[in-house]
């Protein structure tokens, strides 16, 4: 009985790859290869003890361009390696023999390369079969051996001695790509080469899903990179929620409501450029408050909560388009409940308070926080405060002139995607533990607290 399936979605092939068992051989067909490929065909070879003879792998003449001589070093310790030169291959191929004497065989677009396997639109047709006869699969293969030649040094140093020529004409290749793309990615934060981000808790990937391109996008491919997202906040959140609670900061009480949405609608302007973990008030605190507040509402639906939670100051963490933020979250656009409470601090005016305030900016000086005032709506800056560049005093000046209602207005700190910090999930809730707490005073100040609710 032959199975035939279809797969499109990117990192299905290699997490298939990955999950093999009981392999007798392998025989792979490719146009291009890469290091990704050569980790990935490391791993199956370990995980079903494959001897050398057991792997055949054919290239093309231009198989890769930066680093094909170490690629074939390395490909001659645990494989037979040839390299199709009578011929020009583009083929992608793969035939994995079974040892119950079954086969599958994987052919279509995809290259043995990060960019076939994890982030291009590939399409391939997979085939699983114990009829297949093994004549008739192989002799693709023996005819590309038969226009090939076996590497060995020789072809090794042609490859070498042409090897900044390859690395030349690859810058070239690219530039030109990039000028084709630019078309399409002329709004994106950053470009894909700008970071080497290979060992990294947050990919490109993660970024370029909140780019404006696709954070208005809302299809399952979309979806599934922002749920991936969502589960690394979440896995950060497990870390923290213990030590934050303690700060008397809590997250939505409803788990689903833990981040931000992942799906555009009204409340985020149908976009979704964001994603991130609050820690605000109890639920006790924003049920009664915003019954007090507007108490024809009557109960509250499942919407409301999760709304009513938003229209409340905040300490958050969350991933953006060109890094990571922690944030003092203040006030939504409009029925911001905190807006208020600070407005009235100012405008009665609360001396004492408005110099605790002033106080507890200063001590943030130097650490890295800017207060911006935005139109998200219309995605416009109206203003921002850098704590570390202005003095402690001006900043009520500047709430007074900038801040109002239709504005959402923020406290923030950003790591850039190349931050050290951001390549270990453990160091990175730490760093947000600290800055939680450098922002919790002045949370305390220009947030309303019910402290009967509270319990502090």
């Amino acid at each position: 009985m032959e199975l035939l399936t279809y797969k499109w979605k990117r990192g299905n092939l290699t997490e298939h790859f990955k999950s093999l068992r009981k392999v007798k051989s392998i025989r792979i067909a490719t146009a291009f290869f890469s290091e990704y490929g050569l980790d990935l065909l490391k791993v199956m070879i370990n995980n079903n003890n494959l001897a050398k003879q057991d792997v055949a792998i054919f290239l093309s003449t231009d198989f890769n361009n930066t680093m094909a001589v170490f690629l074939l070093k390395e490909l001659r310790n645990i494989a037979n390696v040839y390299i199709v030169d009578s011929l020009s291959l583009h083929a992608k191929v793969y035939l994995i023999e079974i040892e119950d004497g079954n086969f599958e065989i994987i052919h279509g677009s995809s290259n043995f390369t990060e960019g076939g396997f994890q982030k291009n639109l590939e399409f391939m047709s997979y085939h699983e079969s114990d009829s297949l006869k093994e004549d008739r699969i192989l002799m693709f293969f023996d005819y590309c051996k038969n226009n090939a030649s076996l590497v060995d040094e020789t072809i090794i140093n042609f490859y070498k001695e042409f090897e900044a020529e390859l690395i030349n004409l690859n810058k070239i290749q690219n530039e030109i790509k990039k000028k084709f793309r630019r078309r399409i990615t002329h709004d994106d934060s950053f470009e894909q080469d700008r970071y080497d981000l290979t060992k990294f808790y947050f990919t490109y990937e993660d970024y370029e899903t909140l780019f404006y391109r696709n954070s208005i996008l809302n299809d399952s491919d979309i979806k599934e990179r922002r749920k991936l997202i969502r589960d690394k906040l979440t896995s950060l959140h497990k870390l923290l929620r213990k030590h934050v609670n303690e700060l008397n900061l809590h997250e939505h009480w409803k788990s689903n409501n833990l981040t931000s949405g992942i799906e555009p609608n009204h409340f985020n302007h149908n976009r979704v450029s964001w994603i991130g973990v609050r820690y605000g008030k109890t639920e006790q605190e924003v049920k009664q408050l915003n019954a007090f507040l507007s108490p024809s509402k009557g109960n509250f639906s499942s919407q409301d909560e999760y709304m009513g939670f938003q229209k409340h100051s905040c300490i958050q963490f969350c991933l953006v388009s060109n890094g990571f933020e922690i944030v003092l979250f203040h006030s939504v656009a409009n029925d911001a409940v905190d807006r208020g409470t600070f407005k009235d601090i100012i405008n009665e005016p609360d001396e004492k308070k408005l110099k605790s305030i002033v106080r507890e900016i200063d001590k943030l000086k130097g650490k890295g926080f800017t207060w911006h005032v935005t139109d998200a709506k219309n995605n416009t800056a109206i203003a921002s405060f850098s704590f570390d560049e202005n003095e402690a005093e001006q900043f009520v000046e500047f709430y007074k002139k900038h801040d109002d209602s239709g504005f959402e207005s923020f406290c923030s700190f950003t790591l850039t995607p190349d931050n050290p910090i951001l390549k270990d999930r453990i160091t990175l809730a730490r760093f947000i533990f600290k800055k939680i707490k450098q922002l919790l005073p002045l949370y305390q100040l220009i947030t309303f607290r019910n402290k009967v609710l509270t319990g502090k």
